[in-house]
């Protein structure tokens, strides 16, 4: 026996790349998936210690493309999508660097706990990826810009470079410029980003004021960046929708997620297919009910093979950052099936990251980072459905890895 090869086997194993596999096993060596497959099939190819974890599903942990680890509850409920960005900016810029650290801390634990293996975190400055560093957890960190003002580009951008270029970099974790929405960028800013990055993360079409803005320049947009005193003056609308605007210019990069995409139409997505990119669009259906926004069209999403991932959004509207929930909420308020909700979950959420070849399904060579969930011996029911309805919680595999 191979004292480095653990076997774990169970009812059932998920691996999301490929079909479920009944009376499954998958074995592991050197914190790293060496096979799934059968138990027979597996116990017959290696030779490990064996641990059964009886009527239970063994599943990759969750990607969760889209939150804000240095938010925590804000005071006040709030109301609209305007009145959350006015709050969440004061209250935030209210904390002390000690809570604001904190606030990152237990929205890390809080993620590990929740069978989270890869995170993209919006960030002020960058705080959150020395802290990330510390935990077994793959991350994006981006540092989320918001500069109207198109003298101040310059500026802002190589305050953010500095930061970036002073951490050094690791396979697991690493950061990049962003921005919050187009409409509260100058494009001159926006195109300092898109030249430098590979990866690029952005709130989307959340919002009809946002096409209404950038197409007359005018409107709460307008009033809500001067009551911010973002506003620029010389500011000239390009006459675009937010998406048109983003992809006409060139403000795309090698990858990008784009986040929420409420205010997009059929005709738009299938001119994606005129740029050499990829476009990935996370979805956030609680925060999007809390805030009270129209839901994404996720069908029409599918319909034109866009790669669709999940997130949570900010602890300060979704305080729990679990992502069975989210996925119960995909799955009620889009009619999709299960399997279709975990692949977003998983391996959607690996490639819009850009850590597939780590996360995101069991296969060989991927991290043996992943989770099993107990399930009722009475009930005979699809796997995937299991795993939501499950009452118990989702475990690490291996604690120790």
């Amino acid at each position: 026996m191979d004292q480095n090869i653990q076997i774990f086997t169970a009812k059932w194993v998920l691996p999301i790349s490929k079909n479920p596999i009944e009376n499954g096993a998958v074995a592991i060596r050197n914190n790293e998936i060496i096979g799934v497959d059968s138990i027979g099939n597996i116990t017959s190819k290696f030779s490990g210690k064996i641990t059964d974890l009886g009527n239970s599903i063994i599943f990759p942990g969750f990607v969760n493309v889209h939150t804000h680890l240095e938010h925590g509850k804000i005071t006040e409920k709030v109301g609209s999508y305007l009145d959350f960005l006015t709050k969440v900016k004061t209250e935030m810029d209210a904390l002390s660097k000690e809570i604001k650290q904190e606030n990152i801390h237990q929205n890390i634990l809080k993620s590990i706990e929740n069978g989270v293996v890869a995170i993209a975190d919006f960030s002020s400055d960058g705080e959150s990826a020395a802290l990330l560093l510390e935990n077994p957890i793959y991350a994006r960190v981006f540092h989320e810009m918001n500069e109207l003002k198109a003298y101040r580009a310059r500026d802002v951008f190589n305050q953010h470079k500095y930061i970036i270029n002073d951490f050094h970099p690791d396979k697991s974790v690493t950061q990049h410029f962003a921005y919050n929405s187009v409409w509260r960028n100058s494009a001159e800013l926006l195109r300092e980003i898109s030249v430098k990055e590979q990866h690029i993360s952005v709130h989307m079409a959340v919002t009809e004021e946002e096409q209404n803005f950038l197409m007359t320049g005018e409107g709460r947009l307008k009033q809500f960046l001067l009551n911010q005193n973002e506003f620029d003056y010389s500011f000239q609308a390009p006459g675009e929708s937010p998406f048109m605007y983003f992809m006409n210019n060139h403000f795309f990069s090698k990858h990008n997620i784009l986040i929420h995409m409420l205010h997009v139409n059929e005709l738009e997505l299938k001119k994606i297919n005129d740029f050499q990119t990829k476009i990935n669009i996370c979805i956030c259906p609680r925060s999007v009910e809390v805030l009270n926004l129209k839901k994404p069209d996720v069908q029409m999403f599918l319909r034109n093979n866009i790669n669709v991932c999940l997130g949570t959004e900010s602890p300060a509207l979704i305080p729990d950052l679990d992502m069975r929930r989210e996925l119960i909420k995909c799955i009620d308020d889009f009619h999709i099936r299960p399997e279709i909700a975990m692949k977003f979950a998983c391996l959607n959420g690996a490639y819009a990251i850009g850590y597939h070849r780590e996360v995101g399904s069991l296969d060989p060579g991927k991290t043996a980072r992943c989770l099993y969930i107990n399930i009722d011996s009475e009930i005979n029911m699809d796997p995937y459905e299991a795993i939501l309805s499950s009452g118990d919680e989702a475990n690490w595999l291996t604690e120790n890895i």
